[in-house]
């Protein structure tokens, strides 16, 4: 208990430090508002509280054991339930700690992603850990040969055949496939910093945020002679007023929120389209004459 409450403690005080370092930005309320997309809100659950729980319910699962590599997520059960053998006890302390995250995790979350869900990993990852406590080593090199072989698998496509590593679908979009991925951002900074050796480049990125504005900044060097001009939303205005810049500088748009291209960008000239995995999304680098 002493370990624990030292612990806790320690928990307690990293907390209010990073709530009290993000409350000097002045976008903290930001935060509240996200949390309204994810979340159910009060009013929301006593209206209707199963909206989302059987869905969920159905979904976790998968999740958590996508994410985990299958293999650890079924040894973190095997070993939850050899903890009944050790004492009753400790198997409803365990037993409790994941059924009501689980069971509260189901009732509010609006939308669900695999990543949220890494909480699970930890607590499977104690029970799996008691396993190798309970067998004798012969069953404890197989287990370890199996754990090893599904990490491995995730492993070989992350580094060697990352457009087809075999996340669950909801995170090939997020990471992959969707709009959030970044293929193509490194070739249009490439492709700019080379231009920019004739004469300075001004990019107008759709997305004064995230994708794609804050994407192509990260590979921004100082002494580059190119500059990101974000807008949310990009339309025919705002490339209409930049065509001033042409004076001086050579003007590409960077377009990576849109399927169907609106027509304003009919009349300008395509550099080049950077399809993603399973072409579901695209981005597009045009250049204003």
């Amino acid at each position: 208990m002493v370990n624990f409450f030292f612990l806790y403690l320690i928990v307690v005080g990293l907390a209010f430090v990073i709530y009290n370092i993000q409350r000097l930005s002045p976008f903290l309320h930001f935060v509240s508002e996200k949390n309204k997309v994810f979340l159910l809100s009060f009013s929301e659950f006593v209206n209707s509280p199963f909206q989302v729980f059987f869905q969920n319910l159905k979904t976790l699962p998968v999740y958590v054991f996508w994410e985990m590599g299958f293999v650890l997520a079924i040894t973190g059960i095997i070993g939850w339930f050899f903890l009944w053998k050790k004492g009753k006890n400790l198997f409803i302390y365990f037993s409790l700690w994941t059924l009501l995250l689980y069971i509260g995790v189901c009732l509010f979350t609006r939308i669900l992603y695999p990543r949220y869900l890494i909480f699970f990993a930890s607590l499977m990852t104690i029970s799996t850990s008691y396993l190798f406590s309970y067998f004798k080593n012969k069953i404890n090199v197989l287990l370890s040969v199996l754990l090893l072989l599904s990490f491995l698998l995730f492993d070989y496509f992350i580094f060697f055949d990352i457009k087809n590593v075999p996340f669950p679908p909801v995170d090939r979009g997020q990471y992959l496939e969707g709009w959030t991925a970044g293929w193509g951002m490194r070739e249009i900074m490439d492709f700019a910093k080379t231009k920019s050796k004739e004469k300075p480049v001004v990019i107008l990125a759709e997305g004064d945020f995230g994708m794609s504005g804050d994407v192509l900044n990260v590979f921004l060097n100082k002494d580059d002679r190119i500059f990101i001009k974000g807008y949310w939303p990009l339309t025919g205005k705002e490339i209409i007023d930049n065509y001033q810049e042409l004076k001086k500088s050579f003007v590409y748009i960077v377009i990576s929120h849109q399927d169907i291209l609106p027509q304003y960008l009919n009349n300008l000239n395509l550099i080049k389209k950077f399809d993603k995995p399973g072409k579901k999304s695209a981005i597009y680098l045009f250049e204003l004459k």
